[in-house]
Formats: structure tokens, sequence, C-alpha cells
């Protein structure tokens, strides 16, 4: 005989919330496979990063800076010690370029990297030719108003060196990028970018003469109060995309972090500095 089975409200009941458990347990599945997700995304952005850059660098003013992973730091000189117990800078300070007639403002260079790039020359030969990556800042000088005059002043600086003035009109009105780009896991900033000329520099080495064309690309960070932050590019022209140098520069401007708080003492100039490095 046929067992005829009819629900009760309270087997609805048992029924009803059985449905609801598994309908939660859904909605807790699928909220673990969208963190796992998001997780994984995250840590392959970091992974990224670590295989493109270097470790962040820092000196109280700049904040973070991450370069590109084969350049190296060039030391700011050591003072030394004299018999009567002073101390003294040695004449050359090696962070200066001495490849081009270009000095930069004692105060305001931060520091200098530098990575060596192997590049094609015209007779079809190679040769290691460094690049170059300098940092710059208004920290110890043209404090409130005058900053925006320092940017001025590099990208003058810069440009008469190479023979290559920006004109006015681009001065003003700059080709603007942001980094990082929207979607990413840090705050975006916005750089204003002065692109050189090519500039074509004698290089002697132990064996010839060789000329070589570089690329100048400055970056000047926007938005950030008193304080002025650049990032100055030399890189030689000819260097292989393998080096990555447009996707690991990205990766720097993300995250470039200069203070924002300028020093208690205004009137100083900041700590005593070498002459530059010997150039021609």
């Amino acid at each position: 005989m046929p067992y005829n089975f009819e629900p009760t409200v309270h087997h609805r009941r048992l029924v009803l919330v059985g449905l609801l458990s598994f309908a939660c347990f859904g909605c807790g599945a699928d909220q673990y496979q969208l963190r796992l997700k998001e997780s994984a995304a995250y840590y392959k952005y970091l992974d990224n990063i670590e295989q493109n850059v270097a470790p962040k660098w820092f000196n109280g003013i700049v904040e973070s800076l991450r370069v590109p992973k084969q350049f190296v730091h060039i030391p700011a000189p050591v003072p030394v010690k004299k018999e009567d117990g002073t101390e003294e800078l040695p004449a050359v300070d090696p962070r200066q370029p001495d490849f081009m007639n270009l000095v930069f403002p004692a105060a305001g260079l931060m520091g200098a990297w530098e990575a060596p790039f192997t590049v094609p020359l015209a007779d079809g030969s190679t040769e290691v030719c460094k690049g170059y990556i300098y940092v710059l800042s208004n920290y110890w000088s043209f404090p409130g108003d005058d900053a925006l005059k320092f940017g001025d002043q590099m990208v003058q600086l810069v440009g008469d060196a190479l023979d290559d003035p920006i004109p006015n009109d681009k001065l003003e009105n700059p080709i603007i990028e942001s980094h990082p780009k929207k979607g990413t896991y840090i705050p975006e900033a916005t750089y204003s970018v002065f692109e050189f000329h090519p500039k074509a520099i004698k290089l002697k080495t132990a064996e010839r003469e060789a000329t070589v064309n570089y690329t100048f690309t400055m970056y000047r960070k926007m938005n950030n109060g008193d304080i002025q932050g650049i990032i100055l590019l030399a890189i030689p022209e000819s260097v292989s995309s393998q080096e990555k140098i447009p996707e690991r520069t990205a990766m720097m401007l993300d995250h470039f972090q200069i203070t924002r708080t300028p020093p208690k003492d205004k009137g100083t100039s900041g700590p005593a500095t070498a002459a530059p490095a010997a150039g021609f």
C-alpha cells in the first residue's frame, strides 16, 4: 500500500530553512571564490612589481622611490675628517653628470642611479653605455610660492645643457600623465612631462670614443604642495625593449612619494655638498 505523505507546516519550514541555508552557503562560496580571485590578482600585481623595480629607497625627503631593477644607487660623497677635527667633502660629487655639461644645484640633488646598457652603434658594433636617473627637489630652496620656479628652472637647466630649450607654450601646457592608472592598489598621482630631443653624446672608453644618442625625459610631480619632486631619465636611445624601460619607468612613477612638509628652518640651505663631477 503506497504511503501518502502530506507535508505539514512544520515540514515546509524545515525544507525552507534547508533551502535558505543552501542558498546562503552558495552565496558564501561565491564570495569566497571572488576573494580568492582578488587575492590572486593582488599577489600577481605585487610579484610583477618585485620582478621589475628595485627595493624602496628613501632619505627622509624622498619617502619612497623604486627605480627600474637594473639601476644601482650612486652613493653621495662622504665628509672626510681633517687633522684639525673639522670635516670637508671630497672635491667631486659622483652623482653629478660626468658625460655632459650639466650641473644640478647641489642642494636640489636628492639622489642618482646608473645602469649599464649594451647599445648598437652606427658602424654595426655595440658598446656598453650607462643610463642615469636623477631625483631633484626644492626641499632646501624655493619654499612656498617660489616652489614652481624650481621646476621651471630645472626644465630650463636641462634644456640649455642639451641646446634644446622647452618652448614657453609647452612649459605652460606640458604633457600630463597619471600614475598609476586607475583601478590599481595605490593612490593616483599626476606628472607634467617634458621630453627633450635626442642628444648625441660622445663617450670615451678605454679602447675608443663612441657617439651615442641619449633621450632625456623629465617628470615633475604635481599637486604636492610646496615641495616639488622631479625625476630625470637619461637613457641611450637604442636600448633593447627587453630592458623594459617604459614599463619599469611607469612603475617607478607609481611609487614615487616625496614629503609635503618643508624644513622647520626655511633659512637653511641644506646639507653641505661636494662639487660636481668633472664634465666637458
